[in-house]
C-alpha cells in the first residue's frame, strides 16, 4: 500500500511540475502577443510607414467586397502574380469580422505568439520538461522573433508555427505530421519551397541507409517543392499578370549578380549574422545538421542587394528562425550529452546563460526599444497629438471613391477599391499633411500638376485635401463634412 502511494505521489508531483511550466509558457505567450499587439497598432497610431500592411489591407478587403482574388493597386493586380501564398485565405474569415489594419496586427502578433509551441514542444522532448520553459523565454526574448512582432503584416507571419511544426516533426520521426505541416509551409510563399526542399535532401541523406519506402515522405516533400516553383514561376506568374512585373524579378535578385551584391553592405551583413547568433551564445551551430536545412534561407538572405533582408527588424528573418532554433535545442543536447562533464556544464546552466544573453541583446538590438524610449520622453508626441485631426479628416472621405495620399496613411484608406501610395492623376482625391513631408516627396515634385488638375477643399492643421477639378460634388461633400472637423 505504501509503495502504491508513493507511486501516487510521484506521478501526482511530476504532473504539477508538468503543469506549472506550461502555465508559466502560457502567461509568458499571453503577455507577448498583447504586447506587441499593442506596439503595433502604437506604431499605426503615429503614423509610422505601414506600405506592406496598407497592401495586405486592401488585398484582403477587394477579395471580400469587390470580388477579386487578392487583389490590391501598389502591385497592379493579384498578389499571385508577385509572391505564392494561398494561405491568405486563412486570414479572411478574421478579417470578415473587422476589416481594418488593426485585425491584421493583431493576427500578426497571435502567430508570431504561436511560433514557440513547436519550440517548447521540441524543447520538452530534448532537454527536458523542466528547461523547456526557458527555451520557450529565449524565444520570446530572441531579436529577432520581436522585430517580427513589431513589424507589418506579411504571410510570412505564418511561417515560425507551421515551419517549427514541420522541424519539430522531423527531429521526433512524426513523419506524417512532417508532410502535413510542409504542406501548409508551402502554401505560404514560394521561397518557403526552397526551405521544404532542402529539409527533404538533409533527410533523405541522413536516412540513405533506410528503404525507399521509409524515406518517401521526404521523396515527396522534395517533389512537392520543386512543383510549388515550377507552378508559381511557369503558371500562376503567367495566370495573373501584374501591372510592374519589375516587382516579381525582385524576388530572384539575391542570384542574379552576386560578386555586385556583395561589393557593398557587407558590415550590415556580419552585424546581422552577431546579431543572429549571439544571443544564443552560437550554440545552433553545434546543431549543424539542422542548422544546414535553413542554407537556401540564409543565402536569400545574406546575398541580397537589399539591406532590409539583414536587418532584424524586417520580416525576413522568420524563414530561418525556426531552423535557428531547432538547431539550438539540439546543439544544447549536444553539448552536454557527455555525462562525465559535471558542474557548470549543464543543460540548465547552459539555458540560464543563453536567457541571460538574449535578455541583454534585447536591451541592445530589439527593434523595440527604441520606440519605448521616444514614447518615454515624449517621442512622436507632435504626431500624436496631430493625429486625431488627420483621423477626423481621413472619416469624412467617401469609401466609394479612389484616393492618393502618402504611405504612412495608406492604411487608413485601403478598406476601397483604388488607393495610391504616390502621386496618380486616376485619384479623385489627394490626402496630404505636412506635419510628415519626409513621405511625400513624391507628392512635392508634383504639386504644380496638383494645383492645375485639383482644387484644395480644406486645410485643416496641416491637413489638405485636394479634389479633382471634374468632380464638384465631391468637393462640396468634403467642404460641408470639414465644417464639423473645425468646430470639433
Amino acid at each position: 500500500m505504501d509503495v502504491k502511494k508513493r507511486r501516487i505521489n510521484e506521478i501526482t508531483g511530476k504532473k504539477t511540475d508538468y503543469n506549472r511550466y506550461d502555465i508559466i509558457v502560457i502567461i509568458a505567450s499571453v503577455i507577448f502577443a498583447i504586447f506587441f499587439s499593442l506596439m503595433s497598432l502604437y506604431r499605426l497610431s503615429v503614423f509610422d510607414p505601414q506600405y506592406d500592411t496598407a497592401l495586405f489591407n486592401q488585398i484582403f478587403w477587394n477579395t471580400l467586397h469587390s470580388g477579386e482574388l487578392l487583389t490590391n493597386s501598389f502591385e497592379g493586380g493579384s498578389h499571385f502574380g508577385v509572391h505564392f501564398s494561398p494561405i491568405l485565405v486563412l486570414v479572411l474569415p478574421f478579417y470578415y469580422l473587422s476589416s481594418s489594419a488593426t485585425t491584421l496586427f493583431v493576427i500578426k502578433s497571435v502567430l508570431i505568439t504561436l511560433g514557440v509551441v513547436p519550440i517548447y514542444l521540441c524543447a520538452r522532448e530534448f532537454v527536458g520538461e523542466k528547461n523547456a520553459w526557458m527555451v520557450a523565454l529565449i524565444y520570446f526574448l530572441y531579436p529577432c522573433v520581436q522585430g517580427l512582432g513589431y513589424c507589418d503584416f506579411y504571410e510570412v507571419s505564418f511561417l515560425p508555427f507551421f515551419g517549427g511544426m514541420t522541424l519539430w516533426a522531423y527531429l521526433t520521426k512524426r513523419n506524417n505530421l512532417m508532410l502535413a505541416c510542409g504542406c501548409f509551409c508551402l502554401l505560404i510563399k514560394e521561397d518557403v519551397s526552397l526551405f521544404i526542399l532542402m529539409l527533404g535532401i538533409v533527410g533523405l541523406y541522413l536516412n540513405r541507409s533506410k528503404t525507399l519506402k521509409e524515406n518517401l515522405h521526404f521523396i515527396l516533400l522534395i517533389i512537392l517543392s520543386l512543383f510549388v516553383l515550377f507552378l508559381f514561376f511557369f503558371i500562376i506568374i503567367p495566370a495573373f499578370p501584374i501591372e510592374n512585373p519589375v516587382i516579381t524579378v525582385h524576388n530572384i535578385d539575391q542570384y542574379t549578380n552576386i560578386s555586385s551584391n556583395l561589393s557593398e553592405h557587407n558590415i550590415n551583413r556580419l552585424n546581422y549574422l552577431l546579431q543572429l547568433f549571439l544571443p544564443l551564445l552560437f550554440i545552433p551551430f553545434a546543431g549543424l545538421s539542422v542548422l544546414v536545412i535553413g542554407v537556401p534561407s540564409f543565402l536569400e538572405i545574406l546575398l541580397s542587394p537589399n539591406q532590409e533582408y539583414y536587418y532584424i527588424g524586417q520580416h525576413y528573418s522568420s524563414l530561418i528562425i525556426p531552423v535557428v532554433f531547432m538547431a539550438f535545442i539540439i546543439g544544447v543536447t549536444r553539448i552536454s550529452s557527455d555525462k562525465r562533464k559535471q558542474g557548470l556544464v549543464t543543460q540548465r546552466n547552459i539555458l540560464i546563460l543563453v536567457l541571460v544573453c538574449s535578455l541583454v541583446a534585447t536591451l541592445l538590438w530589439s527593434p523595440v526599444i527604441p520606440p519605448l524610449q521616444y514614447a518615454a520622453h515624449g517621442g512622436h508626441i507632435p504626431t500624436w497629438q496631430h493625429s486625431p485631426v488627420l483621423h477626423q479628416v481621413i472619416d469624412i472621405i467617401p469609401a466609394d471613391i479612389s484616393v492618393a495620399a502618402p504611405m504612412n496613411i495608406l492604411p487608413f484608406l485601403t478598406n476601397r477599391h483604388d488607393v495610391y501610395m504616390n502621386y496618380n492623376p486616376q485619384a479623385d482625391l489627394i490626402l496630404l499633411d505636412e506635419k510628415l513631408p519626409e513621405y511625400a516627396q513624391d507628392f512635392q515634385q508634383h504639386m504644380k500638376d496638383i494645383s492645375e488638375q485639383y482644387q484644395k477643399a480644406l486645410d485643416i492643421d496641416g491637413t489638405s485635401v485636394y479634389v479633382k477639378n471634374d468632380n464638384p460634388m465631391l468637393l462640396d461633400t468634403i467642404q460641408k463634412k470639414s465644417t464639423i472637423i473645425v468646430k470639433s
